[in-house]
């Protein structure tokens, strides 16, 4: 007897699967990865707009901008504290960046610091050595704009 094989075997068939279904799987962990590196930066640059705005204020007010988020410009503790970043990763203006003609500009910083620190609930999973945060600052200026040396968020590095 002669037999067309025009067709695929069961065996062939499921290989096919198999191997379609592990690159979908390792496609998605990555964008995935993405998705949550994203949301992460999120959380952070909502704080830093609200110590932006009452910064915003206080230098309206003042002629200056203040280091103490706390005390100067009210800011509650809890209003800042997120589920990667406590309020003790945010730092004040940071004088040392040239704004300018030689205006110190308002350049608050967040950065995840060590876990004895950042009390969050999921610090941990900025804090360790293998995350992009370990190390790393999120910055935003005084008009909003952010800016960051990971480079998987997407931000521009900071003008130096």
């Amino acid at each position: 007897m002669n037999k067309n094989k025009n067709a695929f075997t069961l065996i062939e068939l499921m290989i096919a699967v198999i191997i379609v279904g592990t690159l979908a799987a390792i496609s998605w962990s990555m964008a995935f990865q993405g998705v949550k590196m994203r949301a992460i930066a999120t959380e952070a640059i909502t704080a830093m707009s609200c110590i932006r705005q009452a910064e915003r204020v206080y230098y309206a007010e003042y002629g200056t901008y203040t280091s103490s988020i706390v005390y100067d410009l009210g800011i509650k503790e809890e209003e800042l504290n997120g589920v990667y970043f406590s309020f003790s990763c945010y730092f004040p203006p940071f004088v040392n960046w040239p704004g300018p003609k030689g205006v110190v500009p308002l350049l608050i910083r967040c950065w995840p610091l060590s876990s004895d620190i950042n009390y969050a609930p999921k610090a941990s999973e900025v804090n360790n050595r293998e995350s992009p945060w370990d190390s790393q600052f999120i910055y935003m200026d005084q008009d909003g704009n952010v800016y960051s040396y990971i480079k998987e968020l997407g931000y521009p590095v900071p003008p130096v």
